[in-house]
């Protein structure tokens, strides 16, 4: 298909297995996927927290 996926996590986040899972489930079914996980956090901290913001643009580029 040629999509490119980013699945991005926290620990601290109670979906962070879930977004495990998915990588793997991706990669075996032969997408290209970047998983990243940060350490700490808590849900939803991508959109209220400006330096996590720029986490995620970076690996948002990183796949261009």
């Amino acid at each position: 298909m040629g999509w490119r996926v980013a699945v991005f996590g926290c620990e601290e986040d109670p979906l962070v297995d879930r977004g495990r899972e998915l990588v793997k489930l991706l990669q075996g079914k032969g997408v290209h996927v970047v998983g990243q996980f940060y350490g700490g956090g808590r849900h939803g901290i991508f959109v209220g927290d400006p330096s996590m913001s720029v986490k995620v643009f970076d690996l948002v580029k990183s796949l261009h």
